[in-house]
């Protein structure tokens, strides 16, 4: 087997290996995604700690900086439409964290208002978030068509826009 016969293999073993970073990407997003999710509802609902809202929505934020800051690094382009998928889970993330920060005055004008019972009232902030959300929910379904024939490959979990 000479050099050259090899280098399909040793491309494909970084293929692999680089997937399976992105799906690690993938999935602390997802935890990320899902925590804030539930803040969201909690604070919708008047249901939450204030404090504790407001830690998870910096958690969130902070989990999604990294992530798009690994993502960066990540040698994509050893893998089928690389750069493509980069682009639109980057995109993807750095919506969601434009939406997040928008959760963030929501709930701090909550709180400045003493609090809610029952429901709690939408401003400018939460509209905001819901349009950041919105253009994530577009850049997320772009990188699931990318991502999934991938993951398929790879034997690597499928997403949605909803799980990403």
């Amino acid at each position: 087997l000479s050099l050259h016969d090899a280098l399909p293999i040793f491309r494909s073993a970084g293929a692999a290996q680089v997937a399976t970073q992105l799906n690690g990407l993938i999935q602390q997003s997802a935890r990320a995604r899902r925590q804030l999710v539930a803040t969201v509802a909690s604070i919708e609902s008047c249901s939450d700690d204030p404090a504790a809202s407001a830690s998870a929505l910096v958690a969130a934020v902070t989990t999604r900086e990294q992530v798009v800051s690994r993502l960066g690094t990540l040698p994509v382009d050893v893998l089928p439409n690389g750069n493509a998928m980069r682009l639109a889970l980057t995109d993807a993330i750095n919506d969601s964290i434009a939406a997040d920060r928008d959760y963030q005055g929501w709930l701090a004008g909550i709180t400045a208002a003493g609090g809610c019972a029952g429901h709690a009232p939408h401003d400018a902030n939460w509209q905001a978030a819901q349009s950041s959300s919105s253009a994530a929910t577009g850049a997320k379904e772009t990188f699931a068509a990318l991502w999934n024939p991938v993951a398929a490959t790879y034997h690597l979990p499928t997403v949605t826009s909803a799980t990403i």
